[in-house]
Protein backbone atom coordinates (compact mmCIF):
# COMPACT_ATOMS: atom_id res chain seq x y z
CA UNK A 1 0.00 0.00 0.00
CA UNK A 2 0.90 3.49 -0.45
CA UNK A 3 0.16 6.72 0.86
CA UNK A 4 -0.64 9.96 -0.90
CA UNK A 5 -1.68 13.60 0.27
CA UNK A 6 -4.45 15.03 -1.17
CA UNK A 7 -5.00 18.82 -1.07
CA UNK A 8 -8.57 20.22 -1.72
CA UNK A 9 -8.74 23.44 -1.83
CA UNK A 10 -12.53 24.75 -0.68
CA UNK A 11 -12.60 27.97 -2.38
CA UNK A 12 -11.86 27.17 -5.95
CA UNK A 13 -12.45 23.27 -6.03
CA UNK A 14 -8.92 22.78 -6.77
CA UNK A 15 -7.03 19.10 -6.28
CA UNK A 16 -3.18 18.70 -5.62
CA UNK A 17 -1.89 15.40 -5.32
CA UNK A 18 2.06 15.09 -2.95
CA UNK A 19 3.79 12.14 -2.85
CA UNK A 20 3.97 12.98 0.95
CA UNK A 21 3.48 15.18 3.73
CA UNK A 22 6.88 16.98 3.40
CA UNK A 23 6.38 17.78 -0.02
CA UNK A 24 3.22 19.55 0.88
CA UNK A 25 4.77 21.49 3.58
CA UNK A 26 7.89 22.25 1.21
CA UNK A 27 5.54 23.82 -1.23
CA UNK A 28 3.02 25.67 1.32
CA UNK A 29 5.80 26.39 4.43
CA UNK A 30 3.17 28.49 6.10
CA UNK A 31 1.07 25.33 7.52
CA UNK A 32 2.06 23.65 10.94
CA UNK A 33 3.63 20.20 10.21
CA UNK A 34 2.84 19.12 14.07
CA UNK A 35 -0.61 19.88 13.56
CA UNK A 36 -1.29 18.20 10.40
CA UNK A 37 1.06 15.39 11.46
CA UNK A 38 -1.65 15.44 14.79
CA UNK A 39 -4.69 14.78 12.30
CA UNK A 40 -3.27 12.94 9.60
CA UNK A 41 -1.09 10.08 11.73
CA UNK A 42 -2.27 10.10 14.84
CA UNK A 43 -6.26 10.95 15.01
CA UNK A 44 -6.79 9.32 11.09
CA UNK A 45 -9.06 11.80 10.46
CA UNK A 46 -8.75 14.98 7.93
CA UNK A 47 -7.14 18.46 8.18
CA UNK A 48 -10.20 20.39 7.97
CA UNK A 49 -9.75 24.93 7.90
CA UNK A 50 -11.30 27.19 5.52
CA UNK A 51 -9.61 27.48 2.59
CA UNK A 52 -8.23 23.52 2.38
CA UNK A 53 -8.74 19.93 3.08
CA UNK A 54 -6.17 17.97 3.49
CA UNK A 55 -6.39 13.79 3.82
CA UNK A 56 -4.04 10.96 3.62
CA UNK A 57 -5.22 8.27 0.69
CA UNK A 58 -4.14 4.99 0.41
CA UNK A 59 -3.42 3.00 -2.87
CA UNK A 60 -2.77 -0.33 -4.08
CA UNK A 61 0.88 0.39 -6.41
CA UNK A 62 0.29 -1.93 -9.67
CA UNK A 63 3.53 -2.78 -12.03
CA UNK A 64 3.07 -1.40 -15.46
CA UNK A 65 3.25 -3.84 -18.19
Amino acid sequence: MKNVIVANWNGTGDIEVFSSLKGFLEYYPHYNEYTITNYLSRKKVPYVTEKLTLTRVSFNRRKAL
